[in-house]
């Protein structure tokens, strides 16, 4: 499983192979655990990206996401640290903290009224 989401998948896609031409020199361990002195003359090169793809069809309603936030969040009923809640929800940082502003201005909304 991804360290993202349920929903999600890691691969590696390598996007450069290639040959250095370098002398240089190593040691090699045998299997008595001696050292022996190597000389090469080539580096093979190897450059890769690690992609994340996530499934979005899967998304969850805002407003559903929004009260496991109010749920779970110890700024309003719950008792968990807010990158706890990200981590639990599978929210990014931005996604998480745009929907924490929303529930905030909400409530600050109300307060408003009622006092009105």
């Amino acid at each position: 499983m991804s360290r993202l989401s349920f929903y999600s998948k890691d691969e590696l896609l390598e996007i450069l192979y290639f040959t250095l031409f370098y002398p240089h020199s190593y040691f090699e361990v045998d299997e008595h655990g001696y050292r022996k002195k190597v000389q090469k003359t080539h580096i093979q090169v190897s450059v890769a990206i690690d992609i994340v793809t996530v499934d979005t069809s899967e998304e969850a309603d805002p407003e559903e996401i929004r009260r496991k936030i109010i749920y779970l969040s110890k700024d309003f009923l719950g008792e968990y640290r807010d990158i706890e809640i990200m981590r639990i929800l599978g929210l990014s940082y931005s996604t998480y903290y745009y929907h924490k502003k929303h529930i905030k201005r909400a409530k600050y909304r109300k307060k408003e009224e009622e006092n009105d």
